[in-house]
């Protein structure tokens, strides 16, 4: 059970502002019927508004309102079940991957989920320049909130179609209590353009530009390709890399072109050289396989090095393995 007078009280003294409460399951995503003008833009409410609410709903979900200068990247990425029983994945973390791969990782920052240490599906929350607008969801599966849109559902509240409890974690990816606003990592200013550019197409067109191209920052890794195969990692496979064997396994056409060898590569490579994930080899094995079996590449041995070093150019770190 939720207890949204407690945590409320605790997130205003911590200086996060709106803290409303929420309808009683099964809708406890949603703000409750009396909460008027909260959200959204010029939403806000007045401490005795708030004091009222922590007597009336002492055991409601607790949704977070962000302050000015702060947004939450929202990453879903998992298996939704639709009404009509079928199952429909998000793929978030994917898209949100080409740019890693572009621009360079994310820092490391507090988040909140209710899937789990481990998951990439969570909220990444950023300290940003106040009076920025940046666009609701910049890539499939991936929304922004802001002071002006939407809200996050935060501990200790309960997720009304898994029963977990929602957590936060901090830079590290540990288990912690709400942080201060102040304690949030700064979005690096790199990351603003592709936040705040609507993109009907996800972002491997502009990489397979700055591939073939020559002055790409990514192309300063001056290891050679069999370096970095020889760095992947060959014990046991770690969950997350278990899930990309999965998702390369049961991948519909068997044909590796050249923006999905970028994609299939960027991502093993963030999985083993940023996250910490174990059994690279294995899944390289296999994205090797299907890519020498159904290529057109007229000399697929270059495409796939200058492709190694394409990735590598940010994340390579050998003394990980």
């Amino acid at each position: 059970m939720s207890n949204y007078a407690e945590a409320s009280r605790l997130y205003r003294n911590l200086g996060w502002g709106v803290i409303a409460p929420s309808r009683p399951s099964p809708d406890s995503k949603k703000p409750a019927e009396v909460i008027y003008k909260v959200f959204g833009r010029d939403g806000s409410a007045s401490a005795s508004q708030m004091n009222s609410w922590e007597e009336s709903f002492p055991d409601r979900n607790c949704l977070l309102k962000m302050p000015v200068g702060i947004i939450g990247i929202d990453v879903d990425h998992y298996w939704k079940k639709r009404k009509d029983g079928s199952w429909e994945q998000k793929k978030g973390y994917d898209n949100l991957l080409e740019d890693i791969v572009r621009i360079g990782d994310l820092p490391p920052t507090y988040s909140s989920t209710s899937r789990g240490a481990s998951q990439p599906s969570r909220i990444h929350f950023f300290a940003v320049e106040p009076g920025i607008e940046f666009e609701t969801q910049p890539y499939p599966d991936v929304e922004l909130i802001q002071n002006h849109h939407r809200y996050a559902c935060v501990w200790p509240s309960i997720h009304p179609e898994t029963g977990s409890e929602y957590k936060w974690y901090d830079k590290a990816g540990n288990e912690c209590s709400p942080p201060h606003p102040s304690a949030l990592s700064q979005l690096p200013r790199e990351w603003y353009e592709p936040l705040l550019t609507k993109r009907k197409v996800s972002g491997l067109n502009r990489g397979k530009t700055a591939f073939r191209g020559t002055t790409n920052s990514h192309m300063s890794y001056s290891g050679s390709a069999d370096d970095w195969v020889q760095a992947l990692d060959e014990s046991d496979m770690t969950l997350g890399m278990h899930l990309f064997l999965i998702e390369v396994e049961s991948r519909t056409n068997p044909h590796v072109g050249h923006d999905e060898l970028l994609s299939l590569l960027g991502k093993l490579n963030h999985l083993q050289f940023v996250r910490g994930e174990l059994g690279g080899r294995q899944v390289f094995d296999l994205i090797l396989e299907h890519y020498l079996r159904y290529t057109n590449e007229g000399d697929p041995i270059t495409e796939l090095t200058n492709a190694i070093k394409y990735v590598a150019g940010k994340d390579f770190l050998p003394c990980q393995n």
